[in-house]
């Protein structure tokens, strides 16, 4: 990776960021038919479907479908940013079909800006909340359901939330050589869904951190899809 910069224990480059929001409402539930509908428009284009000849392409997501404020979105990051760059216009109108039902669209608003993960100081944390996480895979979901222990869950998903920050920061190309700490301040919500045919648990919590993370990027599975999505909280 080109212009690499090493301070403070990270090893790093700016990453690109850009956020395209339309104007219409949108439910959770019809969430999985903007996304499919928004594949279909770019077939030939990796990034918007992780699909390859040969299956599924596993890395970190860099075009990534949300739900900002009731309202679709796309994330774009550095060769995601470039394409959402290049396709999408502010204004746009176009229409797609979600779940047989079609939906005008207008691009409401195109922004950009670029993210490098700092370290927190003087003892005073990053926070953010984390919309829909899903941090357990279907092994050790059995072991945090088996448990009646709230604080050994709570050290459980502390430990999976440090994992999952460090591998969406290297998935956007910083590599972390120093130790981190992250840890739940409150579970705000929890219910179930289900992954690849499995019964999952996915979490709004609150976090706070040691180093910054990139708003409305996502952490853990299915951040393609708009899972694990990170919200700034105020003052940060």
């Amino acid at each position: 990776m080109n212009n690499l910069v090493k301070f403070g224990g990270i090893i790093t480059m700016e990453s690109r960021i850009t956020t395209i929001t339309f104007n219409a409402d949108i439910s959770a539930r019809e969430m999985s038919g903007f996304r499919g509908a928004i594949m279909k428009m770019f077939p030939d284009e990796l990034l918007y479907h992780n699909h390859q000849s040969g299956g599924f392409r596993y890395r970190y997501p860099l075009i990534q479908y949300k739900r900002l404020g009731g309202r679709p979105a796309l994330v774009g990051i550095d060769n995601g940013a470039e394409s959402l760059e290049k396709h999408w216009t502010t204004g746009e109108r176009f229409t797609i079909n979600i779940n047989g039902v079609s939906k005008e669209l207008t691009v409401a608003s195109k922004s950009t800006c670029y993210f490098s993960p700092a370290i927190a100081e003087d003892g005073k944390p990053f926070q953010y909340m984390i919309r829909n996480w899903i941090p357990l895979n279907q092994d050790n979901y059995h072991r945090f359901k088996e448990t009646d222990d709230l604080q050994e869950q709570i050290g459980m998903l502390n430990v999976l939330l440090v994992a999952n920050i460090l591998s969406s920061l290297k998935g956007m190309g910083h590599w972390v050589e120093i130790e981190i700490k992250a840890n739940i301040s409150e579970i705000i919500r929890t219910k179930k869904t289900r992954y690849k045919g499995n019964e999952l648990i996915c979490f709004d919590v609150r976090i706070n951190s040691s180093i910054s993370l990139p708003d409305h990027c996502g952490i853990g599975k299915a951040s393609s899809k708009g899972y694990g999505t990170i919200i700034p909280q105020a003052g940060h």
